[in-house]
């Protein structure tokens, strides 16, 4: 009886702390979009990382999508694990943000809009047709 209280107040417990607000990614571009400011979609999706970094609030769809940006755009692996509820951010975390501003510097005006292809990309890779 004792065991399943407490599995109970358990259970209650995660069911109130998983209540949080699902925030929608605010990096997201529009694929139909003619133009998108290819700088304002780096700052947000780097806004994200770094917010992470600082260990303020995050959402696991929002580093899942600006893990994939820069990992799609650059090349460059953003450090993450992956457990039961999905990936999580790794501990070079601060060391990847480091990494993709250095990167950022040295190629900012290679980047631009693809509106073929609904996406930003770099100038110097054949981007890929089709994919996302």
């Amino acid at each position: 009886m004792r065991r399943l209280i407490l599995i109970l107040g358990l259970s209650l417990t995660v069911a109130a702390a998983c209540r949080a607000p699902v925030r929608e990614y605010a990096c997201r571009t529009d694929p139909q979009t003619a133009s998108v400011d290819v700088h304002a979609v780096w700052s947000c999706n780097r806004d994200v990382l770094r917010r992470i970094a600082r260990g303020k609030e995050f959402t696991l769809r929002e580093f899942r999508m600006a893990s994939e940006f820069f990992e799609e755009l650059t090349g460059l692996r953003v450090d993450w694990d992956g457990t039961y509820v999905g990936m999580v951010p790794g501990r070079e975390i601060r060391q990847d943000l480091e990494d993709l501003d250095a990167w950022y510097e040295l190629n900012k005006d290679k980047l631009t809009w693809d509106a073929g292809l609904g996406r930003i990309v770099y100038e110097g890779l054949a981007p890929v047709r089709g994919g996302s």
